[in-house]
C-alpha cells in the first residue's frame, strides 16, 4: 500500500509538477473549481485615438472575465514584489514621482518599447506563475485567464501589474548597470528613462546599446530614432509629460494656457475647458505641487549640506594607487583650502580661484556626489564620484574622466583621484590663504 501511494504521488508530480494546485487557486479566489474552469476568455476590441496620432487598440474583457481578473489582481498580485525602479501602476507612485527621480540632471534619455503589452508573451507569464509556486495546471489556468493572443491584453485589469512583476529581471539588469555607470533608471510601463549627472556621450551611447540588448533578451524591441529622446540642460527635458530641468512641473506653454483658461472662467468668457475639465487640471497641479519634492530625501540632503559647510584642508592625495608625498602636494597654503558655502565649493587650482556647484546624494550606497566647475580652469567640466563624511574627515573619490567609481580605490587603470580633507578649526586658516570670505 505504501509503495502504491508513493507511485501515485510520483505520477502526480510528473503530470502536475510541484506547487499549489487548481483547488488552492480557487480557494484563494473565493470560488469553486468548476466556476473557475467555466470562465471563458472573451474580449472585444476598442480603438482609441492617440494624442500623437494614430490609434491605440484595447482588448477589453467581458464582465465575467473582468470580474475574475480583478479578483486575481487583488488576491494574488497585490502583495507580490516589483523592482523599485518601476513606477507605473504602483501604489504610492505616479507620473510625478517617476519624473522626480530625474530632476536636475545633465542628460535625460527616454526609450520606448514597441507593443509592450502584446510583446509580453504568454510563455513568460506561464513561467512566472510556475516560479512563484503554482503547479502546471494552475499556472496554465492563470495564464489562460490573463493573456490573449499569446500576450498581455492591453485593457485587462491584470495586465499592468503583471507586466511589472514579470519584468523584474529586465528592471534589475538596467538598474544595476545604471548604478555602476552613475546613472539613474526607472520605468513607467513601456517608457524607459535614464538620466545622467555628466554629459558623457560615449557613456550614453553605451547605455542605450545595453538597454536595447537587455530588452531584446526579454522579447521586446525598442523604437528607433523617432522615439529615442536625448535632452540636455539647455533643452526642455520631459519625463512622463512633465518638465524636469530644475524641478518637476508642467511645461511652460501648458501653465500659460491654464492661466488663460482660469482667467476666462473668472471673467465669464468662452473657454476651451469645461468647469469639470478645469477641476481635473487643478487636481493635477495640486498633485504635482505635493509630490514634486521627496520630503525625506530633501531633509537628508539638507542635513548633509549642513555637514559640509566651512573650510577644509587638503591633507592627502592618491592617484594610480600611490599617495602623493608632501613636496608633491600644493606648496601654497591657499591651494590646500577648500571652502563649502551652501551648495557652492571654492578652492584653488593651478594657482587660480575655482568655483563649483556640488550635489551630494546621501541616499545612495555608497554616497555619491556630482561636481560642476562654474568658473576658473576647466569651467563647465563635471565630475562624479563618491564621498564619505566621518566627523572631521572628508574623503572624495572623483573621476574627472570616465565613469563613476564604485569604491574608494585608485589602483590599476582607474582614472580617479582620492582626496582626503580635514575640517579646519575656526581661525586656523589664515585670512590671506582663504580663497573666499566666509
Amino acid at each position: 500500500m505504501g509503495l502504491w501511494s508513493g507511485l501515485k504521488a510520483f505520477w502526480h508530480w510528473l503530470r502536475h509538477g510541484s506547487g499549489h494546485g487548481v483547488a488552492e487557486l480557487a480557494r484563494r479566489l473565493g470560488c469553486d473549481v468548476a466556476t473557475l474552469n467555466a470562465v471563458r476568455p472573451t474580449y472585444r476590441e476598442v480603438l482609441l485615438p492617440k494624442r500623437s496620432g494614430g490609434q491605440r487598440r484595447l482588448c477589453v474583457p467581458d464582465e465575467d472575465l473582468k470580474m475574475m481578473q480583478r479578483r486575481i489582481l487583488q488576491r494574488l498580485f497585490r502583495r507580490l514584489r516589483c523592482h523599485p525602479a518601476v513606477t507605473g501602476f504602483q501604489r504610492g507612485e505616479s507620473i510625478v514621482t517617476h519624473a522626480r527621480r530625474h530632476a536636475g540632471r545633465a542628460v535625460v534619455v527616454r526609450l520606448d518599447l514597441k507593443d509592450f503589452f502584446p510583446s509580453t508573451g504568454a510563455g513568460r507569464i506561464y513561467h512566472y506563475f510556475r516560479n512563484i509556486g503554482w503547479n502546471r495546471p494552475a499556472a496554465r489556468l492563470l495564464t489562460r485567464l490573463c493573456t490573449h493572443l499569446d500576450g498581455l491584453p492591453q485593457g485587462a485589469p491584470t495586465s499592468p501589474r503583471l507586466s511589472n512583476l514579470v519584468n523584474f529581471r529586465l528592471d534589475c539588469r538596467l538598474a544595476a548597470m545604471a548604478c555602476k555607470l552613475g546613472a539613474c533608471y526607472s520605468r513607467y510601463a513601456d517608457d524607459l528613462t535614464l538620466s545622467f549627472a555628466v554629459d558623457d556621450r560615449k557613456l550614453i551611447r553605451y547605455f542605450i546599446r545595453f538597454a536595447r540588448r537587455v530588452a531584446a533578451d526579454e522579447g521586446y524591441a525598442v523604437h528607433g530614432r523617432k522615439k529615442l529622446l536625448i535632452r540636455r540642460r539647455h533643452q526642455q527635458q520631459r519625463v512622463t509629460g512633465l518638465v524636469v530641468n530644475e524641478r518637476v512641473q508642467l511645461p511652460r506653454a501648458t501653465r500659460r494656457w491654464l492661466r488663460a483658461v482660469e482667467h476666462h472662467h473668472r471673467t465669464g468668457r468662452a473657454s476651451t475647458l469645461t468647469s469639470a475639465q478645469l477641476a481635473g487640471w487643478r487636481a493635477l497641479q495640486q498633485m504635482i505641487d505635493a509630490q514634486a519634492v521627496d520630503p525625506v530625501r530633501e531633509e537628508q540632503v539638507r542635513a548633509e549640506l549642513a555637514a559640509f559647510q566651512g573650510a577644509w584642508l587638503l591633507v592627502a592625495v592618491e592617484e594610480k594607487g600611490k599617495s602623493l608625498t608632501g613636496d608633491q602636494l600644493p606648496a601654497s597654503p591657499a591651494d590646500r583650502v577648500w571652502v563649502f558655502k551652501e551648495d557652492r565649493l571654492h578652492f584653488r587650482r593651478e594657482g587660480a580661484s575655482v568655483e563649483a556647484r556640488y550635489w551630494p546624494d546621501p541616499t545612495a550606497r555608497p554616497k555619491t556626489v556630482a561636481l560642476t566647475l562654474t568658473s576658473g580652469p576647466g569651467e563647465g567640466m563635471t565630475t562624479v564620484g563618491l564621498y564619505a563624511l566621518e566627523q572631521d574627515t572628508l574623503r572624495l573619490c572623483l573621476a574627472w574622466h570616465g565613469k563613476r567609481p564604485t569604491d574608494f580605490t585608485t589602483a590599476g587603470d582607474s582614472a580617479c583621484v582620492l582626496l582626503v580633507l580635514k575640517r579646519a578649526a575656526p581661525g586656523a586658516v589664515a585670512q590671506d590663504s582663504n580663497p573666499v570670505q566666509m
